[in-house]
């Protein structure tokens, strides 16, 4: 009975008040980037976060934006959401985007992390712009400065406050910056512009002579990755066993035992990456969702027999749903022989 009471004291106990720094990643294949991320925070007495976070990728760009959350301990999840932007500085003055994190919180040792996902939406139009990884650890010093917060126990985080010395290549004045600094020896006090509601994820777009106006965003077409062959799928034959024309974008795979179920435990591959790894066959799908795009045309998926089951072969029923089309395909696989399925987009 002791160590019951004992357990909601020590998961209770845990603050995240403090600064956590570390990077997010966007994009995947050829489009993937990864940005360098700090964020710092207060926790309330309620388990309410507020606080600011950094973003900054080498030259391209730096941010920072006021956040809101919520630390649920006894599950040890973290919501984080970007509501305001408080600076942002771009080398091609571009717009931005609001991200909001789901991470978790968890300890090593000595050692404290915060790691999930992340989704950003357009402050201009609220659409997409993009979701990825985040990875975030403690720390006992900022890139920048520590915020009042953090400081003096309470919140007051200036806009405009200055990067710490040593973090300067991290901010691209603009060009009328420069022309002031290579006129003039002292420059005046600039009024702070009232902050924009936007975040840190910086969505390139289209310039034009009025910088008060924002432009849809520019799309960017670099070649697809190449993802090296696994060894798997080298020593084992993969047979076609379709191939499917689609025009919708959005793919939906399900894989279910195709019969009894047997314990049949497989890895799905998408473009030579695992999407899936040893799992079990069963009632209950396995679903693996594809985005397709104009660049990305081609999908193969192929399934890998992990073990035969009580009933060899290894079988399964996958399951297409494309737009208003479905497609219920019969696989099979075994130790020599992996079954593959093709799937071409046309816009």
């Amino acid at each position: 009975m002791l160590s019951l009471l004992a357990l909601p004291a020590f998961s209770t106990a845990q603050n995240l008040t403090g600064i956590w720094k570390g990077y997010f990643v966007q994009g995947f294949g050829a489009l993937k980037q990864q940005y360098k991320y700090e964020v710092q925070i207060k926790e309330e007495p309620d388990k309410a976060l507020k606080g600011v976070t950094y973003s900054y990728k080498d030259v391209t760009f730096y941010g920072k934006a006021s956040l809101q959350g919520i630390f649920m301990d006894k599950t040890a999840n973290v919501l984080i959401r970007e509501n305001k932007m408080l600076e942002v500085k771009t080398l091609d003055g571009s717009g931005a985007c609001a991200m909001t994190c789901y991470l978790t919180w968890r300890k090593e040792g000595k050692e404290e992390f915060l790691e999930g996902t992340y989704t950003s939406e357009s402050v201009a139009d609220k659409s997409p712009c993009g979701s990825g990884k985040v990875y975030l650890k403690r720390s006992p010093e900022s890139d920048f400065y520590k915020e009042d917060f953090l400081v003096n126990g309470k919140q007051n985080a200036k806009p405009g406050m200055k990067i710490k010395p040593g973090a300067e290549a991290n901010l691209m004045p603009n060009d009328n910056a420069r022309l002031q600094n290579s006129s003039k020896k002292t420059t005046p006090p600039v009024t702070p512009k009232k902050p924009v509601d936007s975040a840190l994820v910086i969505v390139p777009r289209n310039k034009t002579t009025d910088s008060l106006k924002v432009q849809p965003p520019v799309v960017m077409a670099p070649p697809v990755r190449q993802v090296p062959v696994p060894p798997i799928l080298k020593q084992r034959e993969s047979k076609t066993e379709k191939t499917l024309l689609v025009h919708s974008p959005e793919i939906t795979v399900k894989l279910y035992d195709n019969g009894e179920i047997d314990n049949d435990t497989v890895t799905v591959y998408h473009n030579n990456e695992a999407v899936l790894f040893k799992k079990r066959l069963a009632y209950e799908p396995l679903v693996v969702n594809i985005h397709a795009t104009p660049q990305d045309r081609v999908h193969e998926l192929v399934m890998v027999a992990d073990n035969l089951g009580t009933v060899p072969p290894n079988t399964a029923l996958m399951v297409i749903t494309c737009g208003d089309k479905r497609y219920e395909l019969s696989l099979s696989s075994d130790l020599k022989k992996n079954a593959k399925i093709v799937i071409q987009y046309e816009p």
